[in-house]
């Protein structure tokens, strides 16, 4: 027994050393940068015009590879620019499953990708020519078809390609986007993709992006600049059915040239999503760290934000778990965070046309939020003068159901104490009902229902209280006659 099982270890070390003898044969004998003018003229032959500048070179065990240097995928006619470049390719797959007929991927890394999108006056980008209409694909088909051979065995299936690699990266790689029609040009720099021990067998794998962008736009004054990294835990199940994302977390921060506002913005999230390839349904969490979203919105701005009390819009934070699928998604518990004042509820939206929305907060301040009085005023755009087919009207709701219910512990504003305001609405038919807006104002209630029917014709009813003038005018910081 003994010398049979020597016999049979003998036996396979021999495989073994000659299936590596093999390899490091081929490695030494065939020079891949003898194949560089075929790659080239069959890429061309199926119009994707490419260029191989760099050496290609063999990389053995314990990993079998080929490493590329520069290649170039030319722009449509001579003198264009180049539509893709990089610097550097590596490929390898392990050697010892090579032996079981099973090709597994253990690095793949691209170096240096440089990408350059441009659209003319026209319209016109300058990746199209690589697109072919299904004329131009059956011709190309057509010119690459083999005769049969007769000689050839039974198909067989070749080796098995499992969906998996140890290491994916994409590093140093940019993206310029320019388009003359929208006068966008947008930069994408130091562009860093990490994807490690990637499987279709239900384990984790991580997956890391970051980047640094700048974007010139013709409505802008300035340039926008955005850097940020997200990350996450990815597991995606082997037919492509179900994908999980655990642990994700998305940091970016904004600015722009001026330096007018630098704000930093931090996002949770976790998915799970199942029948992908047929019905999709989704369970997600979602939360937006504290944020400065005035900061945010001056990036975007023509003239800072103003606020009276400077430190309005500050720290806005929104969290919520949604559920569900093309057909109804809930979303609850809904929670928005503005400054010191605490909202919570729920919404929900079905059948892509009818959505619900109840919101109730604490105490809130609008006065907090508006501008100074002695402020500039906002530079507002010339607007034309309305005609009558500008008049509002509902008719295009007419699909589209909508209920809100929204109410506050407080709402002070211009001086004045709004207790327990509440605010409800329905559209349906293309009619907006309100019904009611209210609030307590010295202890009693002022309420207001109303009516816009789809031309936009409104009735209204608004019922004020008898209420203390006098207190009335020095919460308003008036002068009180004599």
């Amino acid at each position: 027994m003994k010398s049979t099982l020597k016999t049979i270890a003998l036996a396979g070390a021999g495989i073994l050393a000659l299936a590596i003898a093999a390899m490091i044969t081929i490695t030494v004998l065939i020079d891949p940068n003898d194949f560089k003018p075929q790659i080239e003229d069959m890429a061309q032959q199926q119009g994707y015009p490419i260029k191989l500048e760099g050496d290609l070179s063999w990389q053995f065990f314990p990993r079998l590879g080929i490493a590329m240097g520069k290649a170039k995928l030319l722009g449509a006619n001579p003198g264009d620019a180049e539509l893709i470049t990089v610097e550097q390719v590596q490929a390898s797959v392990m050697v010892l499953p090579l032996l079981n007929q099973q090709v597994a991927i253990d690095q793949v890394i691209l170096h240096g990708l440089t990408a350059n999108l441009a659209v003319d006056a026209q319209g016109k980008g300058n990746w199209q020519y690589l697109i072919k209409d299904e004329g131009q694909a059956d011709s190309a088909n057509a010119t690459t078809e083999t005769q049969p051979d007769d000689n050839a065995t039974s198909s067989k299936p070749g080796p098995a390609l499992a969906v998996a690699a140890n290491s994916i990266q994409i590093k140093d790689a940019s993206l310029r986007y320019q388009d003359e029609q929208t006068e966008t040009d947008l930069r994408l720099d130091g562009l860093n993709v990490e994807i490690n021990r990637l499987n279709l067998e239900g384990f984790e794998f991580p997956v890391r992006v970051e980047w640094a962008a700048q974007l010139n736009h013709g409505a802008l004054k300035q340039t926008l600049t955005n850097t940020g990294a997200v990350e996450a835990a990815v597991t995606l199940s082997k037919d492509f059915s179900q994908l999980n994302i655990a642990q994700g977390h998305l940091n970016m921060e904004m600015g722009n040239s001026d330096v007018l506002a630098q704000s930093l913005i931090k996002i949770n999230f976790a998915a799970e999503v199942t029948g992908l390839n047929s019905t999709p349904n989704v369970a997600a969490d979602f939360e937006l760290s504290p944020t400065d979203l005035k900061a945010v919105v001056n990036n975007f701005a023509t003239q800072p934000l103003q606020t009276h009390n400077p430190e309005a819009l500050t720290r806005v934070g929104l969290s919520f778990s949604a559920k569900g699928n093309a057909q109804s998604l809930r979303v609850e518990p809904l929670q928005i965070h503005l400054d010191d004042t605490a909202i919570s509820g729920h919404a929900e939206l079905i059948d892509q046309n009818q959505i619900q929305l109840k919101l109730a907060g604490g105490a809130l301040s609008l006065d907090d939020y508006l501008p100074d009085a002695d402020a500039p005023p906002a530079e507002m755009p010339e607007e034309p003068e309305a005609t009558q087919s500008d008049a509002p009207a509902l008719a295009v709701l007419n699909d589209f159901i909508g209920k809100v219910n929204i109410g506050f512990e407080r709402i002070t504003a211009m001086g004045i104490a709004l207790e327990q305001p509440s605010f409800a609405a329905m559209l349906a038919n293309g009619v907006l009902q309100i019904d009611p807006l209210k609030a307590n104002i010295q202890g009693k209630t002022a309420q207001f229902t109303g009516r816009v029917d789809a031309e936009g014709a409104l009735s209204a009813q608004l019922n004020i209280p008898t209420i203390n003038l006098r207190k009335l005018m020095t919460d308003l910081a008036l002068e009180l006659p004599a």
